[in-house]
């Protein structure tokens, strides 16, 4: 579902067991330049085009489990796209619940 979302921004979606405190972060994949070499040859021109990163998730953080929690339990009709408003409308939605 969230590769359909994110569509080609990003080249894949992964879970990461490497991940502790963050609840993602980007990388380079194996065979695409290094994600700080790159940023240092775009800053002097010599690289036009960025390359896709890997987004990978830390899938027992607490934020992405809100998250599942969160559209999981929301009903979208069939082929509506979700955008990032109203996953914050459920977020705030649901820290009312809460209080």
């Amino acid at each position: 579902e969230m590769k359909n979302y994110l569509g080609d921004k990003v080249k894949d979606i992964k879970s990461s067991q490497m991940l502790t405190d963050s609840p993602v972060c980007l990388t380079a994949d194996e065979a695409d330049m290094d994600i700080h070499l790159e940023k240092l040859m775009r800053q002097h021109k010599r690289l036009d085009k960025e390359s896709k990163k890997i987004l990978e998730i830390n899938p027992s953080h607490n934020l992405i489990k809100s998250l599942g929690k969160i559209v999981s339990n929301t009903k979208f009709t069939a082929g509506e796209k979700i955008t990032k408003i109203d996953i914050i409308k459920q977020i705030i939605a649901s820290e009312k619940i809460k209080k």
